[in-house]
């Protein structure tokens, strides 16, 4: 279903907002001033190049494939697709990053009094030592946050390991798909046959076939779940900047870890 006007409106406000807390962020995370430099280095190398470049690659698909985009191009859907391939790999790396910096800059150390192992650094549900170290409303915050992690993970995990995430050129119901299905036959009879001219008439009869709306999927057989990629989107940075913000702001906030 195609977004109604009060979408868009929604997107773009939304869209709006989140890119300027973004840039807000950068600049915290940039001017401040850091206990050692390795919490630098993950924080002004690691963060705010991460923050940029999902600022960048959700600007540039909003371009490429508008909301309101009803007959997207093979390259804009291309072209779209290797964006939000950037912005996922980088979103799972922005959080890390934040988890780095809270321990550099906390320094966070495990039982016997060592810093703690990198497989161990994270703020999702499986990081349980991070998280208890952090303040009680940040703590319940990620708690509220472990379904998001969950989607994140998959889709990482899927696009780092498994199958890529896509976007489906065209959307079928029942009867589009029967008769997708029944083209698909008489083309690769005429695969067979190589007669080439035929095959593509018979592929550009099944790309008139559906609609095309904007979702995101990486693979049916793992259950995954198609998303609506512009508000997805939208959703994944807004959860970056205010985890950031809330990191930041509890960093500041205890006497004890303020960078000297």
């Amino acid at each position: 279903m195609p977004y109604t006007s009060d979408d868009l409106d929604q997107l773009e406000d939304a869209h709006q907002e989140w890119s300027s807390r973004c840039s807000d962020l950068t600049t915290t995370v940039v001017t401040r001033m850091y206990r050692d430099d390795r919490g630098r280095e993950f924080a002004t190398h690691g963060l705010s190049r991460r923050l940029n470049m999902l600022e960048h690659c959700m600007d540039r698909i909003f371009e490429t494939v508008p909301p309101e985009e009803g007959e997207p191009s093979r390259s804009a859907l291309m072209d779209a697709t290797a964006f939000v391939q950037t912005f996922v790999i980088n979103v799972y790396g922005a959080i890390d990053n934040l988890a780095h910096v809270w321990c550099s800059e906390s320094d966070l150390r495990d039982k016997q009094g060592r810093p703690l192992a990198p497989m161990r650094i994270g703020l999702g549900p499986k990081c349980q030592f991070v998280r208890a170290s952090l303040p009680a409303d940040l703590q319940t915050y990620l708690g509220e946050l472990d379904a998001w992690f969950a989607y994140l993970e998959g889709y990482r995990h899927a696009l780092a390991h498994r199958v890529p995430l896509y976007i489906p050129p065209r959307q079928l119901g029942p009867t589009a798909q029967e008769e997708y299905a029944a083209i698909e036959v008489e083309r690769l009879e005429a695969v067979k046959r190589k007669d080439w001219h035929r095959v593509g008439e018979l592929g550009a009869a099944q790309d008139r076939l559906g609609s095309f709306v904007g979702f995101i999927m990486h693979s049916f057989s793992e259950g995954a779940q198609p998303m609506r990629f512009h508000a997805q989107l939208i959703c994944d940075l807004a959860t970056v900047v205010e985890l950031g913000e809330r990191v930041f702001g509890a960093l500041d906030a205890a006497p004890d870890r303020k960078a000297s």
